[in-house]
């Protein structure tokens, strides 16, 4: 916080250094010397009243800013929650406190000096020039200094907010600050008509003024003089009309930038909340954004957990069919994420890799009870209208047109009965031709069955179905998630195998 706050205070006295440079430089280049003509005794004059009226409004304008940055100066962490919430609203105020003060002390503080000391110069004959010069020139510092104003405004604007955003995100009680009508700077609507109104206006009253100094001054000139003066001057508030514009489209594309990158981060599947302090009217947008992608990752979570259930529900039904096979799917899906795990597969693979071993036998509701629960050994003819369940499980889930993110359980539907030599089902693929999953999965299930009991064959123990995937490694089995398993099992109970519990 420290860092940001002397950041803050360095940023907005360069700004208003920069912006009290063009303005003074403006002011007099373009009315007095520019379209003026001043004897050397004249100009000396000029200096010196112009070197009295600046320290009085520095000194105006430094007892301003003091004024303006109380609260943020003196906040600590321990200071209250109300001491933290006047820093904050300090901080998002602190743009309309820099117009207000280029507006007041910095304009009054230069104009009301100057103006009496030249017209005291007037009347002791130093200076010859018509006192009507002296309401031009304080009309052109008017517009130079609201200029000045809304550049400082804009120039100040983004690091405001950003300050704001940290002092809300640091405070000890953050609901201390809080995102309502109250911390509004001042409305959108304000902001866009004032900045259009006054861009619009200023190069044609600066140049309505500069011609009326230029008539009173009596100055001859050729129209090639002329129109050259002309366009310099239409340069030069053209220009800084264009800088006014620009700020304010900045302005504008911070927050929809913010918004818009919100909406990408959604898109890609990332609910993270946008900044929502920006002290007017996106406040309430980027707070609405905010909720509403709230409430959609909350019916998201629902839907995806609503998912997972219903299949869960078609995994234990189907386990229930068959007595001997109850729970297989879950073990299978338990399994196959501790080999995953072992493996380095990052949480969001090891959670794809349940779903599908939850769902690797989900085919076999399409094969008969007859086949499916008959209490002796298949016949040819059966065992091959067995062997189809992986195809008709990954039909059945592309039918249920599934969300994307459960679209990878496919290939291991499809493929865990693949075989590393090629001798397996449902396609014969061999080697790395089978899907990762698929060489994964195929781990798992085999031990599940090899360890289960069967009406017609009783299931062999833990350490002969290690010793079995052990022997498949290279042939039947991927050596790769062989081995994985193989050391999460030896660092497991001999006997118990792996707690469902510990790895689902």
């Amino acid at each position: 916080m420290e860092e940001m706050r002397k950041l803050f205070i360095k940023q907005a006295w360069r700004s208003y250094v920069i912006g009290s440079t063009a303005a003074l430089f403006c002011a007099v280049s373009l009315i007095v010397f520019h379209t003026s003509r001043l004897s050397a005794g004249e100009l000396y004059i000029v200096l010196l009243i112009l070197s009295v009226s600046i320290p009085v409004m520095l000194l105006a304008e430094w007892y301003a800013f003091k004024r303006d940055t109380t609260s943020l100066r003196k906040l600590t962490f321990e200071s209250t929650p109300e001491a933290w919430q006047a820093a904050a609203k300090e901080t998002l105020y602190f743009p309309i406190a820099c117009v207000k003060r280029v507006m007041l002390p910095h304009f009054i503080g230069i104009s009301l000096p100057a103006a009496s000391l030249t017209w005291m110069a007037i009347l002791m004959d130093l200076l010859t020039f018509s006192p009507l010069y002296i309401l031009l020139a304080v009309i052109a510092g008017l517009l130079i200094a609201g200029l000045h104003a809304m550049i400082e405004f804009f120039l100040v604007y983004p690091l405001s907010v950003k300050l704001a955003a940290v002092l809300h995100e640091q405070a000890p009680v953050p609901s201390s600050i809080v995102h309502d009508r109250s911390l509004f700077v001042t409305s959108f609507r304000r902001k866009l008509i004032a900045s259009l109104v006054f861009t619009s206006a200023f190069p044609v009253l600066m140049l309505l003024l500069s011609l009326q100094v230029r008539r009173m001054s009596g100055v001859t000139e050729s129209i090639i003089e002329f129109w050259t003066w002309a366009s310099v001057l239409v340069l030069i508030t053209a220009g800084t009309a264009w800088a006014g514009a620009w700020l304010l489209y900045r302005h504008l594309l911070t927050p929809l930038s913010k918004l818009h990158e919100g909406f990408r981060r959604v898109k890609e599947g990332d609910w993270a909340p946008v900044q929502s302090l920006f002290g007017d009217e996106f406040d309430e947008l980027s707070n609405g954004f905010n909720a509403m992608i709230s409430g959609l990752e909350r019916r998201e979570k629902r839907n995806r957990e609503l998912l997972q259930n219903v299949f869960s529900f078609f995994a234990a039904a189907l386990d229930a069919r068959d007595e001997y096979t109850a729970g297989h799917s879950r073990r299978v899906a338990s399994y196959a994420v501790s080999i995953a795990k072992e493996a380095g597969f990052s949480e969001s693979e090891q959670d794809l890799v349940y779903k599908a071993g939850l769902l690797h036998d989900v085919g076999k509701i399409g094969v008969p009870d007859a086949i499916l629960l008959k209490k002796g050994k298949l016949t040819e003819a059966e065992f091959a209208a067995m062997k189809k369940h992986p195809e008709i499980g990954e039909q059945m889930l592309i039918e249920a047109n599934l969300p994307a993110e459960w679209i990878g359980v496919l290939p291991g539907v499809r493929h865990h009965h693949e075989r590393m030599d090629g001798t397996g089902y449902p396609d014969g693929l061999q080697g790395m031709e089978i899907p990762i999953l698929g060489r994964l999965l195929a781990v798992a299930d085999s031990f599940d069955a090899m360890t289960s009991d069967r009406p017609y064959v009783k299931g062999i123990s833990v350490q002969q179905a290690l010793l079995a995937i052990e022997e498949g490694k290279g042939r039947q089995f991927d050596p790769r998630f062989a081995d994985a398993f193989l050391h999460v099992m030896k660092s497991a109970s001999k006997d118990k195998g792996i707690p469902l519990e510990a790895v689902e």
